[in-house]
């Protein structure tokens, strides 16, 4: 496979920057939120699959920017018979 414009594909380590903002946004908001409440019965409360679900957005959405980058650096056969 060859991509007709592989000098777009250096956007994809922009993906890893996006992780690391969205974990530090979490810190942050976990600071926040133990200055206020006592979290232990909210954890309770939640379960195990509300805390993949929350997170479930995020991954949904850097999937999709990695598919974007992906497509806008068109991606091309080279070998035409392979069709």
């Amino acid at each position: 496979m060859n991509f007709i414009w592989p000098s777009l594909l250096w956007l994809l380590a922009l993906v890893p920057l996006l992780m690391l903002f969205y974990v530090w946004l979490i810190a942050r908001r976990k600071k926040a939120a133990l200055a206020y409440a006592n979290l232990a019965i909210v954890r309770g409360a939640m379960g195990p699959a509300q805390r993949f679900r929350r997170h479930l957005p995020a991954v949904l959405f850097l999937g999709a920017i990695t598919l974007m980058i992906g497509a806008i650096s068109r991606p091309s056969c080279s070998n035409p018979s392979s069709r």
